[in-house]
């Protein structure tokens, strides 16, 4: 006897999770925006379906020719399979790890190298000054222009960052802004008599430049620091000059806190006076506006300049003692303005910061 009808083939079977891996870089102690970023994108790629884990590549180079075994190093790692199959797709964030070779790469830009690049003339940080420093400059900017265009899709952190990738390697980037961690748990309170500045201590962030302004301030303006210094000299620096300014009873440094100590002195603080130089983004200033407080910025912060407006958000002055001196001044004698200020900021910087969900959806496209 014949059956009429069709034979069902084998039933397939469950579809693969598809693998992905976040490639950042690791430098000993130090933890920062960067390294939330990256544990936070990882997190939302799990959100999303993905088998996914972050890969840190050890990067301190003390001396700086351990730059050359960092670029060797990546270049021969091998992340193409695991245990769990191949992995489908690789997002890269900061220098040497996103030089990692691989079939289906997305770049999302932090920073490159940066005293390679626009850090090379910096005081006290640049290489310049360095009689090997030129090779090695050469290095870098060779394996960026051999990797970079390896990825098939290329973001940038800020508009600053994609401006430098422009400049020092012809590559072009789109801007995908980063999601503030915890958004919805900063807020504001009453403000005390006080400005707050948390961040890591050394000169690119110019605490020293906010000491010398507070020696010129016409109000009883009070400063709180808290970050810890990337070296005992650099604090020691900054404390002698506060006690040579006679300006050592308005100003606190209360050195490392926890998260939940900043917030509180977030919501608390009249303003955040953030002078930082050639920022790559400024989380301190998108913390601020979502806090609800308005930020001083230099004409010279970088990223920063994309969130701070001048008289709208916050107050962009020269980076000069006097001219901060005068924005403290300004937003001490004024609270309201400061109140208006930050009202405005938390609207722009709502506005501006994307979900994680907005986040990953462009990076897998």
């Amino acid at each position: 006897m014949t059956t009429c009808g069709t034979t069902a083939g084998p039933t397939p079977g469950p579809r693969r999770t598809r693998n992905a891996l976040v490639l950042s870089t690791k430098a000993p102690f130090l933890e920062g925006g960067a390294e939330t970023l990256a544990r936070e994108l990882v997190t939302s790629l799990r959100r999303g379906g993905l088998r996914a884990d972050l890969i840190e590549i050890p990067f301190f180079p003390a001396p700086i020719e351990a730059v050359l075994s960092a670029i060797q190093l990546a270049r021969l790692t091998d992340i193409g399979h695991t245990n769990f199959g191949p992995v489908d797709v690789v997002i890269g964030l900061k220098f040497p790890a996103y030089l990692v070779p691989h079939d289906n790469k997305v770049l999302w830009l932090l920073h490159q190298y940066r005293q390679m690049y626009e850090l090379w003339n910096e005081p006290g940080i640049g290489f310049s000054s360095i009689a090997s420093a030129e090779e090695l400059q050469a290095a870098v900017h060779s394996a960026d222009r051999q990797a970079i265009p390896e990825h098939r899709k290329v973001f940038a952190l800020s508009g600053a960052v994609r401006e430098r990738l422009r400049m020092y390697c012809g590559c072009d980037a789109e801007v995908l802004y980063p999601p503030i961690p915890d958004m919805g748990n900063y807020h504001a309170e009453q403000s005390a008599n006080f400005f707050f500045f948390p961040s890591r201590i050394t000169p690119l962030k110019r605490q020293a430049l906010v000491v010398e302004a507070l020696a010129k301030t016409r109000q009883s303006v009070c400063v709180r620091m808290a970050g810890e210094p990337d070296t005992e000299a650099e604090l020691a620096h900054m404390t002698g000059r506060a006690e040579s300014l006679g300006v050592c009873e308005r100003l606190t440094i209360e050195g490392f806190i926890s998260v939940p100590t900043k917030r509180d002195l977030y919501a608390r603080c009249i303003g955040v006076v953030f002078p930082s130089r050639l920022e790559d983004y400024g989380f301190v200033a998108a913390e601020a506006m979502l806090s609800s407080k308005p930020v001083i910025c230099c004409s010279d912060s970088g990223g920063v300049l994309e969130l701070v407006v001048h008289g709208e958000s916050g107050l962009v002055v020269e980076p000069t003692p006097e001219a901060i001196a005068d924005a403290l001044d300004c937003l001490w004698a004024d609270r309201a303005l400061a109140r208006r200020l930050g009202a405005a900021g938390k609207e722009r910087i709502t506005a501006l910061a994307p979900t994680w969900e907005v986040v990953t959806t462009r990076l897998l496209a």
